[in-house]
């Protein structure tokens, strides 16, 4: 069973440490019966039938959700990320199990969700005010990061279990400021419709030059709900700034116009294509970056573990890597 497994991309150290549950022993699967419940729960985690499974003969293959799409950038394809995509969407179904609110409609309009979030006191729309704003309204956000390492990893991915939204983001940075980007640009295609029941939208890389419909539709929605406006761009006048003046001009902006300090330094970056500068300026706005454990905390602290299976919620924990509270 590993080696066929192996041939996914499921390395055995990851099934045995992540799929399978902390009490599992290989000498369990020696009686038929341990083999059989051993198939259960690698089926249940993977999402492939216990019997495809069970049968030595049969060729293995990873799901593919009713609707799919992928959007890719530099020269990625949808087969890198299959893995990656596969196991993300089964965490994710396993968290809306433990999703205690049902779901709200969620506002089509960036600019009304930007403003239920301001109402609530909020000096801008960040991370941790949106993640809020989406746990609400019954939409689970997960930050998954435990791949097996031969994965690669997408950038986040917007999905429909039935009809309930949920966004997994994968991106591999740390500072609050991306991930909020990714975040914001996966709602976009939920709430402009480009996830259709049952189905996953996925993003390789969130690409703020695509010249992709809905990604560009995506992209605004996303800028829209950050600054207030879909084309609201900063670019340097004269000299470019170095880092320390750059993120002095952030905060101070940031704080003048509610707009996440960090999210303007990377408008600057993009727009100017020196990263480095931008780079430097987010490590003096967020010094400690915990971009991932605020999502993983609220994740922790909004999902109700007590409607979870113990193994369902070892899996989700692994995936996440998070300590449940």
């Amino acid at each position: 069973m590993y080696s066929r497994l192996r041939v996914l991309g499921l390395t055995k150290p990851f099934v045995r440490k992540t799929i399978l549950p902390d009490w599992w022993d290989d000498e369990v699967a020696t009686s038929p019966a341990g083999f059989a419940e051993a198939l259960v729960m690698i089926s249940r985690y993977i999402g492939i039938d216990p019997a495809r499974l069970r049968d030595p003969e049969a060729d293995l293959a990873l799901p593919t959700p009713t609707h799919v799409k992928f959007k890719r950038s530099r020269g990625s394809s949808a087969e890198d990320v299959s893995l990656a995509q596969n196991l993300a969407v089964q965490v994710m179904r396993h968290a809306m199990v433990g999703t205690p609110a049902a779901p709200k409609q969620l506002p089509t309009s960036a600019l009304d969700i930007r403003a239920q979030i301001l109402d609530k006191g909020e000096a801008w729309v960040g991370l941790e005010g949106l993640l809020h704003f989406l746990w609400d309204h019954g939409v689970p956000v997960l930050h998954v990061a435990n791949y097996p390492r031969s994965a690669k990893r997408m950038d986040g991915l917007a999905t429909r279990v039935g009809d309930r939204p949920g966004i997994v983001v994968s991106v591999g940075r740390k500072n609050s400021s991306w991930l909020l980007f990714v975040l914001a640009h996966e709602l976009g295609h939920i709430c402009l419709g480009h996830v259709e029941a049952n189905g996953v939208l996925t993003d390789a890389n969130v690409d703020a030059d695509s010249e992709d419909d809905e990604e560009k539709a995506a992209n605004e929605f996303a800028v829209e709900l950050l600054t207030g406006s879909a084309r609201r761009t900063w670019r340097a006048t004269g000299t470019w700034p170095n880092a320390r003046d750059l993120a002095r001009y952030a905060i101070h902006h940031g704080r003048q116009h509610q707009i996440d300090p960090g999210h303007i330094a990377l408008s600057y970056a993009n727009n100017k294509n020196f990263y480095p500068v931008a780079v430097a300026a987010l490590k003096l706005i967020e010094p400690k970056p915990r971009g991932g454990r605020t999502i993983d905390d609220i994740m922790a602290e909004r999902l109700d573990w007590s409607r979870l299976p113990e193994e369902a919620s070892e899996f989700l924990m692994r995936m996440t890597q998070i300590e449940r509270p």
